[in-house]
């Protein structure tokens, strides 16, 4: 368990993986941040983020859409 809480709910019952962690809580992935760029309370979660790819698909390049995809899905993660 990590001293990091969830940006959805607060929980402190957190998985991390090497580039994204889970709350056990609610369910929630989110990309580990490590420039902090990003407050915590305006963090997408993995979820979000596809989704909003699946939607841009319809306009934009289907390389770069599946690129971004591919950095979005856990297989860089062992879980």
């Amino acid at each position: 368990m990590s001293r990091k809480s969830c940006p959805r709910c607060g929980s402190t019952k957190i998985v991390e993986y090497e580039f994204s962690f889970k709350c056990l809580n609610c369910k929630s992935e989110f990309k580990i941040d490590k420039e902090a760029k990003i407050e915590a309370e305006d963090m997408l979660t993995i979820q979000e983020m596809k989704g909003i790819l699946e939607e841009l698909e319809i306009n934009e390049d289907r390389e770069k859409v599946n690129q971004l995809k591919e950095i979005l899905d856990d297989k860089n993660d062992s879980k």
